[in-house]
Protein backbone atom coordinates (compact mmCIF):
# COMPACT_ATOMS: atom_id res chain seq x y z
CA UNK A 1 0.00 0.00 0.00
CA UNK A 2 1.40 3.37 -1.03
CA UNK A 3 1.63 6.28 1.39
CA UNK A 4 -0.58 9.29 0.52
CA UNK A 5 0.88 12.78 0.02
CA UNK A 6 -1.40 15.80 -0.10
CA UNK A 7 0.68 18.69 1.31
CA UNK A 8 4.18 20.16 1.32
CA UNK A 9 4.64 18.84 4.87
CA UNK A 10 3.79 15.30 3.74
CA UNK A 11 6.13 15.65 0.76
CA UNK A 12 8.91 16.82 3.10
CA UNK A 13 8.23 13.83 5.41
CA UNK A 14 9.30 11.47 2.61
CA UNK A 15 12.88 12.13 3.75
CA UNK A 16 12.15 10.07 6.90
CA UNK A 17 11.15 6.97 4.90
CA UNK A 18 12.89 7.46 1.53
CA UNK A 19 12.58 3.84 0.34
CA UNK A 20 8.76 3.64 0.58
CA UNK A 21 6.13 3.95 -2.17
CA UNK A 22 4.09 7.17 -2.36
CA UNK A 23 1.25 8.68 -4.36
CA UNK A 24 0.34 12.36 -4.54
CA UNK A 25 -3.40 13.09 -4.42
CA UNK A 26 -3.52 16.86 -5.01
CA UNK A 27 -1.57 19.81 -6.39
CA UNK A 28 1.05 21.20 -3.99
CA UNK A 29 2.86 24.52 -3.71
CA UNK A 30 6.45 24.09 -2.54
CA UNK A 31 8.04 27.03 -0.72
CA UNK A 32 11.52 25.78 0.21
CA UNK A 33 14.56 24.15 -1.43
CA UNK A 34 15.59 20.49 -1.23
CA UNK A 35 12.24 19.10 -0.07
CA UNK A 36 13.34 15.46 -0.41
CA UNK A 37 17.06 14.95 0.17
CA UNK A 38 17.57 11.24 -0.59
CA UNK A 39 15.02 9.10 -2.39
CA UNK A 40 15.13 5.34 -3.12
CA UNK A 41 11.43 4.48 -3.51
CA UNK A 42 8.60 5.02 -5.99
CA UNK A 43 6.70 8.30 -6.11
CA UNK A 44 3.69 8.65 -8.42
CA UNK A 45 2.44 12.23 -8.69
CA UNK A 46 -0.61 11.01 -10.70
CA UNK A 47 -0.43 14.12 -12.93
CA UNK A 48 -0.68 16.56 -10.04
CA UNK A 49 1.20 19.84 -10.26
CA UNK A 50 4.02 21.01 -8.03
CA UNK A 51 4.34 24.80 -8.13
CA UNK A 52 7.72 26.25 -7.24
CA UNK A 53 8.38 30.02 -7.22
CA UNK A 54 12.05 30.91 -6.68
CA UNK A 55 12.70 27.47 -5.19
CA UNK A 56 15.18 24.83 -6.46
CA UNK A 57 15.73 21.09 -6.06
CA UNK A 58 12.43 19.39 -5.32
CA UNK A 59 14.67 16.32 -4.86
CA UNK A 60 18.32 16.51 -4.03
CA UNK A 61 19.25 12.90 -4.91
CA UNK A 62 17.16 10.25 -6.66
CA UNK A 63 19.07 6.98 -6.30
CA UNK A 64 19.41 3.85 -8.41
CA UNK A 65 16.16 1.87 -8.37
CA UNK A 66 13.98 4.88 -7.51
CA UNK A 67 11.14 5.94 -9.82
CA UNK A 68 9.53 9.39 -9.93
CA UNK A 69 6.65 9.57 -12.41
CA UNK A 70 3.59 11.42 -13.70
CA UNK A 71 4.92 14.73 -12.39
CA UNK A 72 3.96 18.22 -13.57
CA UNK A 73 6.15 21.09 -12.31
CA UNK A 74 5.57 24.81 -12.74
CA UNK A 75 8.90 26.43 -11.87
CA UNK A 76 9.42 30.18 -12.00
CA UNK A 77 12.83 31.55 -11.03
CA UNK A 78 12.46 35.26 -11.66
CA UNK A 79 13.63 37.05 -8.52
CA UNK A 80 16.39 39.54 -9.44
CA UNK A 81 17.90 38.82 -6.01
CA UNK A 82 18.38 35.11 -6.80
CA UNK A 83 21.35 33.86 -8.77
CA UNK A 84 20.97 30.15 -9.40
CA UNK A 85 24.04 27.94 -9.36
CA UNK A 86 24.39 24.19 -8.86
CA UNK A 87 20.71 23.41 -8.91
CA UNK A 88 17.65 22.18 -10.72
CA UNK A 89 13.91 22.53 -10.61
CA UNK A 90 13.27 18.82 -10.10
CA UNK A 91 16.42 16.96 -9.00
CA UNK A 92 20.02 17.92 -8.28
CA UNK A 93 21.40 14.45 -9.09
CA UNK A 94 19.41 11.66 -10.73
CA UNK A 95 20.57 8.03 -10.69
CA UNK A 96 17.04 6.59 -10.88
CA UNK A 97 14.21 7.05 -13.36
CA UNK A 98 12.25 10.27 -13.90
CA UNK A 99 9.48 9.56 -16.39
CA UNK A 100 6.22 10.91 -17.77
CA UNK A 101 7.04 14.44 -16.64
CA UNK A 102 6.02 17.93 -17.76
CA UNK A 103 8.21 20.85 -16.71
CA UNK A 104 7.04 24.40 -17.34
CA UNK A 105 10.00 26.62 -16.50
CA UNK A 106 11.18 30.19 -16.55
CA UNK A 107 14.70 31.08 -15.39
CA UNK A 108 14.08 34.72 -16.20
CA UNK A 109 15.83 36.46 -13.30
CA UNK A 110 18.20 38.33 -15.66
CA UNK A 111 21.21 36.94 -13.75
CA UNK A 112 24.32 35.02 -14.82
CA UNK A 113 23.14 31.61 -13.62
CA UNK A 114 25.52 28.66 -13.94
CA UNK A 115 25.28 24.90 -13.57
CA UNK A 116 21.50 24.52 -13.75
CA UNK A 117 19.37 21.76 -15.23
CA UNK A 118 15.60 21.94 -15.44
CA UNK A 119 14.86 18.26 -14.80
CA UNK A 120 18.25 17.48 -13.25
CA UNK A 121 21.66 19.05 -12.93
CA UNK A 122 23.47 15.68 -13.14
CA UNK A 123 21.82 12.74 -14.91
CA UNK A 124 23.35 9.29 -14.41
CA UNK A 125 19.98 7.55 -14.57
CA UNK A 126 17.12 7.84 -17.04
CA UNK A 127 14.92 10.74 -18.15
CA UNK A 128 12.00 9.31 -20.13
CA UNK A 129 8.87 10.65 -21.81
CA UNK A 130 9.07 14.32 -20.88
CA UNK A 131 7.91 17.66 -22.21
CA UNK A 132 9.74 20.87 -21.32
CA UNK A 133 8.06 24.21 -21.91
CA UNK A 134 9.85 27.54 -21.62
CA UNK A 135 7.43 30.03 -20.06
CA UNK A 136 10.02 32.85 -19.99
CA UNK A 137 13.65 33.32 -20.97
CA UNK A 138 16.14 30.77 -19.65
CA UNK A 139 19.12 32.84 -18.48
CA UNK A 140 22.19 30.66 -18.26
CA UNK A 141 25.79 31.79 -18.54
CA UNK A 142 27.39 28.34 -18.75
CA UNK A 143 26.78 24.67 -17.99
CA UNK A 144 23.04 24.55 -18.23
CA UNK A 145 20.11 23.07 -20.09
CA UNK A 146 16.38 22.70 -19.71
CA UNK A 147 16.58 18.90 -19.27
CA UNK A 148 20.05 18.03 -17.88
CA UNK A 149 23.11 20.25 -17.55
CA UNK A 150 25.40 17.19 -17.39
CA UNK A 151 24.34 13.86 -18.86
CA UNK A 152 25.99 10.46 -18.38
CA UNK A 153 22.73 8.54 -18.44
CA UNK A 154 19.83 7.88 -20.79
CA UNK A 155 17.52 10.54 -22.20
CA UNK A 156 14.67 9.39 -24.43
CA UNK A 157 11.38 10.66 -25.79
CA UNK A 158 11.76 14.26 -24.68
CA UNK A 159 10.62 17.55 -26.19
CA UNK A 160 11.37 21.22 -25.64
CA UNK A 161 8.75 23.76 -26.72
CA UNK A 162 8.04 27.44 -26.34
CA UNK A 163 4.86 29.27 -27.29
CA UNK A 164 6.57 32.66 -27.56
CA UNK A 165 10.02 33.86 -28.56
CA UNK A 166 11.59 32.81 -25.25
CA UNK A 167 15.16 31.73 -25.57
CA UNK A 168 18.16 30.26 -23.82
CA UNK A 169 20.55 33.17 -23.34
CA UNK A 170 23.28 34.81 -21.27
CA UNK A 171 21.57 37.72 -19.56
CA UNK A 172 24.13 40.01 -17.89
CA UNK A 173 27.69 39.13 -18.82
CA UNK A 174 27.69 39.21 -22.60
CA UNK A 175 31.45 38.57 -22.60
CA UNK A 176 33.30 35.76 -20.86
CA UNK A 177 32.47 32.08 -20.92
CA UNK A 178 29.20 31.03 -22.49
CA UNK A 179 29.84 27.31 -22.82
CA UNK A 180 27.93 24.08 -22.57
CA UNK A 181 24.40 25.49 -22.85
CA UNK A 182 21.61 23.67 -24.57
CA UNK A 183 17.91 22.94 -24.79
CA UNK A 184 17.97 19.29 -23.78
CA UNK A 185 21.59 18.74 -22.61
CA UNK A 186 24.31 21.26 -21.77
CA UNK A 187 27.39 19.06 -21.47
Amino acid sequence: VANIIKSEAALRAVRYAPAEDYIVTRDIEVKSNNIIYRFYGNLDFQGHTITMDNVINLFYNIYDGAVVENLVVNSKLDSPNLTVGNGSAVCYQNRGIIRDTVLKISLDNQRDNTSFGGLTLYNYGSLENFALQLTGDFCIQSYGAVAAAYNNGVIKNGYLVSEDAYRIKACLNQTGSRTSRGGIVGN
